[in-house]
């Protein structure tokens, strides 16, 4: 089995129990929902599976010149999609979910709603466009829903500013106060140096720089910073310092394929790489850090998190990083939560040609430096 066979074959074991459920309206039957510290969340877990699934899985749709099989593979999960969109949106539908429920003050729909987002805005071509119309107004309608509930002054307002990029994307019109608004703390007044921001007003030393900053900052300038030359202006930057914060990231892969366990929402596994996976698919790592090596590096951390401990008996995600680790979570942590973790995979969008996946292996930094070989010291950066 090639590296990228073992990709997609553990991509779909865990995007599956949740793609084949959905598309037959029995998500809510099938998936077991893990809320123990916060039931109030139990009615979110089901879009929180689906929308983390997508944000990681469309653009592997994208990619080209696949094998047989793996073209068979994207047109049956594309298939799925359709289904799924159709389902979660349709208020008729048993799998009907929740994109506004803040009657018990939990706000979380909004998001949901920005990570189904942000992988529709990456499956725009393939999923998107070729989805029914019919659909296409069930979901739109359902994506502006979320519009009535405030997000939290942090990275949250990344979440609406990555919805309004999508309803921009699809219907032409967008709230660009929110989007305006995101863009100004994060690129003004929340980037600490380095490469990183906080998280609000206060630097975190956790994951979401990766989880959820970078990548939706570069996707919300991608969709809509042609609409005024400040966001044009703020474009290059944003991306220097993302492609500083992705080699951080690598270097963080200790040379037995793990990580430092730091901060908040761990239990969203190889979701800590979500970033450098992006700029990995970005073609925009620096030149310091080969495609190859990031492979092979996000290749260890994914056999890491994709033992047989990390799944339920029926396929599903079980809380914990390397296993059941029930006390890793936080009180928002549900099932549903733990998909975030199929990010690790947006490689997966180029073309098997390509050199993150013809290239022969390599060591990432860490191996190389433990192992004794001589390496370019590392410096920080400021933009």
């Amino acid at each position: 089995m090639t590296t990228r066979e073992y990709w997609v074959n553990t991509m779909l074991k865990i995007a599956m129990p949740v793609l084949k459920p959905l598309s037959e309206g029995n998500l809510r039957k099938e998936m077991p929902v893990d809320t123990i510290l916060n039931e109030r969340r139990t009615d979110s877990t089901y879009l929180e599976a689906f929308g983390r699934t997508m944000t990681g899985i469309t653009p592997w749709l994208n990619s080209k010149n696949c094998s047989k099989e793996e073209e068979e593979k994207k047109r049956e999960v594309l298939e799925l999609i359709h289904k799924c969109l159709k389902n979660m949106s349709d208020p008729k539908s048993s799998d009907k979910m929740n994109f506004l429920d803040d009657d018990n003050g939990v706000y979380q729909p909004i998001v949901d709603a920005a990570f189904l987002a942000l992988g529709l805005i990456r499956g725009y071509e393939t999923v998107w466009k070729t989805c029914p119309e019919d659909t296409k107004k069930l979901v739109i309608a359902a994506m502006k829903a979320s519009r009535a509930q405030k997000p939290w002054y942090s990275n949250w307002l990344l979440f609406s500013a990555v919805i309004e990029a999508f309803l921009y994307l699809a219907e032409g019109e967008c709230d660009r106060m929110r989007i305006d608004y995101a863009l100004k703390e994060f690129t003004k007044h929340w980037y600490v140096g380095d490469g990183c921001y906080s998280d609000g007003e206060a630097y975190h030393c956790d994951y979401y720089n990766s989880f959820v900053i970078q990548p939706m900052l570069l996707c919300v300038l991608d969709t809509v910073s042609g609409m005024y030359d400040e966001w044009v202006q703020v474009k290059d930057l944003t991306l220097k310092r993302a492609r500083r914060y992705a080699t951080i990231l690598e270097k963080m892969i200790s040379p037995e394929g793990t990580f430092p366990i730091t901060g908040r929402s761990i239990c969203y596994r190889m979701g800590a790489f979500h970033h450098l996976a992006d700029i990995a698919l970005r073609e925009q790592l620096e030149e310091d850090v080969s495609p190859a090596s990031v492979r092979c590096a996000l290749t260890q951390i994914i056999e890491r998190c994709t033992t047989d401990d990390n799944f339920d008996e029926k396929g599903y995600l079980k809380i914990g990083l390397c296993s059941y680790q029930p006390s890793m979570r936080e009180e928002y942590i549900t099932t549903g939560s733990l998909y975030l973790c199929e990010s690790v995979f947006l490689p997966l969008g180029l073309s098997p040609d390509n050199a993150f996946w013809s290239d022969k292996d390599e060591k990432w930094s860490s191996a190389k430096i433990w192992s004794g070989e001589d390496f370019k010291a590392d410096h920080s950066a400021d933009f």
